[in-house]
């Protein structure tokens, strides 16, 4: 079964939707066929449903009581959705069962999480003597060991990790980086899943999005079933030829959205939207975008908390612009194009007209651009970059203050000791209108960091060499001693974020009470 077990990982991986329909069958017809259940399993998890995938995982170990994937699947589960005892309890008896470097890191960071750092460290030295030396591990091993030591105060032993994760950055910059940062996203706080959902994102901006006065500019979405009626309304007020997007709550990459002027049948029959399983997100569609070249194009804009409370945060002045493969005309059938509009390179791999440079250095060829070159192209068209791009860090920030207000980041502190967890990477999907101003789209959890272009894992890789020095370098000047700083490690702990934020530029919410030595440099004030 290898390789239907292959061909169900790609349709996983580039429609989900229609992954779940096949695997869902594929169940009911070998309800005893442990890999189906694992495969479907992971679809779920993929979407964010682990409630969904738990089940999947609990009856493949049933069906293989002793296997390891079951079990570590669930240990999974269990820390994706917050129940830190039971997803240590599970990597712990996977390490008792057979030691891998997995579920000792893993282990190591729950023991912090749960304030038992001395513990944790014994994870970390147990990893350190047997990790391979090129093991996509040891990075984020060394990070989470970096965090145990300073929280119990071992400066030195902290720096002497911080030199060897530096080490290892400047041998293999990219592949170390991007290894490093990809562990990282995977191993968040739990409730960043609000992100992921596209019907909680829209509540969340509609309840949150004036948090601290600052106003999110966002299209407003109706969730169906639930919402219809709103939606009726909203849409009997809009100009005749109004155009409308409709997204599946669970796809992914651009699946299966359509783009109507006529919402009639969305509104009878809600959840025979295809592939909408979990309902539909409803917007409407931002017409005239921004175009260049004649075409559309969306743009990821990374953003960073270094703490959650007090909240400090970060835009990263780099991101990816991606283009649809058709330019942008209406003409007969242009609404059923989504060459015209969805700007999701995964969706368009196969299409003949995808452009996508080879070349690390070519910033401004073929569908996929880096932000900077986009933003000089904005220069050249008669705009102000520098104000586009403040006015997109101001979004960032009206996100994060949402979330704030939420409060995300309030229940991360209380739930988890300091040091715990490490600092957050998200991505935030943009879209300029034709007056070049910015809309926020969709909020990415876990922005997609393997399987890159060059240009694409360039740009990755100097985010995460940018993180690894704000938070995982040494505290300790040449000639100090931990006793110079006083017992003040916070205090030096920003300065080194301030210091070494390259191209993340500060997001300042606070003004009158952010006067600390993490600031300097370009900042943005909310």
């Amino acid at each position: 079964m290898a390789g239907l077990s292959d061909d169900l990982r790609y349709l996983i991986e580039y429609d989900i939707i229609s992954a779940k329909r096949v695997l869902r069958g594929l169940v009911q017809a070998l309800p005893r066929s442990v890999e189906a259940r694992l495969l479907l399993g992971d679809t779920h998890a993929r979407a964010q449903e682990f409630t969904e995938a738990e089940p999947q995982y609990r009856a493949a170990q049933a069906l293989q009581p002793h296997a390891r994937l079951p079990q570590l699947r669930l240990a999974f589960c269990a820390l994706y959705q917050g129940d830190l005892p039971a997803a240590l309890a599970g990597f712990e008896r996977l390490h008792r069962a057979a030691p891998d470097d997995q579920s000792l890191v893993l282990a190591g960071v729950l023991l912090h999480r749960l304030g038992r750092p001395a513990e944790a460290l014994d994870r970390f030295r147990t990893l350190r003597e047997r990790a391979a030396p090129g093991g996509s591990l040891r990075g984020f091993g060394l990070q989470a060991e970096i965090r145990a030591l300073r929280s119990l105060g071992r400066i030195e032993d902290a720096d002497a990790r911080a030199h060897e994760l530096l080490a290892l950055l400047q041998a293999t910059p990219v592949a170390a980086a991007n290894d490093l940062q990809r562990q990282g996203t995977s191993f968040d706080w739990h409730e960043w899943a609000l992100v992921a959902d596209k019907g909680r994102l829209g509540q969340l901006l509609a309840s949150r999005g004036q948090a601290g006065g600052h106003a999110l500019r966002f299209p407003p979405s109706f969730l169906l079933p639930d919402e219809a009626a709103a939606l009726a309304a909203h849409a009997a007020r809009q100009p005749a030829g109004a155009v409308f997007i409709v997204k599946p709550r669970d796809g992914q990459g651009g699946q299966a959205i359509r783009l109507t002027q006529d919402l009639a049948p969305f509104l009878a029959q809600p959840l025979a939207t295809p592939g909408a399983s979990r309902g539909a997100v409803v917007q409407p569609y931002i017409h005239p975008p921004y175009l260049v070249q004649g075409r559309k194009a969306h743009l990821r804009i990374y953003g960073l908390v270094t703490s959650a409370q007090p909240l400090r945060c970060y835009v990263y002045d780099d991101g990816i612009v991606r283009f649809a493969p058709r330019p942008y005309r209406q003409q007969e059938g242009w609404l059923d194009q989504p060459d015209i509009h969805i700007t999701n390179t995964a969706l368009h791999r196969d299409n003949p007209l995808l452009r996508v440079s080879q070349d690390t250095t070519a910033e401004n060829e073929g569908h996929i651009w880096s932000l900077r070159a986009y933003l000089r192209q904005l220069a050249a068209d008669g705009h102000d970059a520098d104000q586009v791009f403040t006015a997109i860090g101001r979004l960032v920030g009206g996100f994060l203050l949402a979330l704030r207000a939420e409060g995300l980041f309030a229940r991360q502190a209380a739930a988890t000791a300091a040091g715990g967890i490490g600092a957050k990477l998200f991505g935030v999907d943009v879209l300029l209108d034709a007056q070049a101003r910015p809309w926020l789209i969709e909020a990415q959890r876990n922005p997609a960091w393997t399987d890159s272009p060059p240009l694409v894992g360039r740009i990755n890789a100097g985010v995460a060499l940018a993180m690894a020095r704000m938070m995982s370098g040494p505290l300790l000047r040449p000639g100090e001693t931990a006793a110079d700083l006083g017992g003040d490690i916070g205090r030096r702990e920003r300065q080194l974020e301030g210091e070494g934020r390259g191209g993340f530029v500060r997001l300042v919410h606070d003004a009158a009470g952010e006067r600390d030595e993490a600031r300097g440099g370009r900042e943005i004030l909310l």
